[in-house]
């Protein structure tokens, strides 16, 4: 009898790309209240259109280019990698945006492995450690 194993749900490119986006432009209107000062950020809406697009420059392309970066480096080394956004994790980013402090939980890249590890794997872990991958 065959172990089962796990299933990674496999995205297209395009649901894929619309996750991320949303994820990103969830993320620079969390900072663009949290910018423009929380709670009255709504009475000061040019602050907060303008916060808005400053985060979605800086902070959705580094958060864009950290998760691809993941998947880019699972796909390296032989893993099925996909963003998921996580809709709890969004919904929290814009509640505690009206707080003082903030908390992101957006998605994140699921890996699957087919068990065996590839050598490049092996010689990057043993070079660079496990914490960098």
């Amino acid at each position: 009898m065959n172990d089962p194993k796990p299933i990674l749900k496999t995205k297209s490119a395009f649901q894929e790309f619309i996750e991320l986006a949303l994820s990103a432009i969830v993320l620079a209107f969390a900072f663009g209240i949290f910018l423009s000062g929380g709670t009255d950020s709504f009475s000061h809406t040019s602050k907060l259109i303008e916060m808005s697009l400053i985060s979605l420059l800086a902070v959705s392309l580094g958060f864009i280019f950290h998760e691809i970066g993941h998947r880019f480096i699972a796909k390296k080394f032989g893993y099925v990698a996909t963003y998921s956004m996580w809709i709890p994790g969004l919904l929290l980013a814009i509640f505690t945006s009206f707080l003082s402090w903030m908390f992101f939980a957006p998605g994140a890249v699921m890996n699957l492995s087919s068990g065996a590890k590839s050598e490049d794997y092996r010689e990057y872990v043993q070079n660079h450690g496990k914490i960098s991958i």
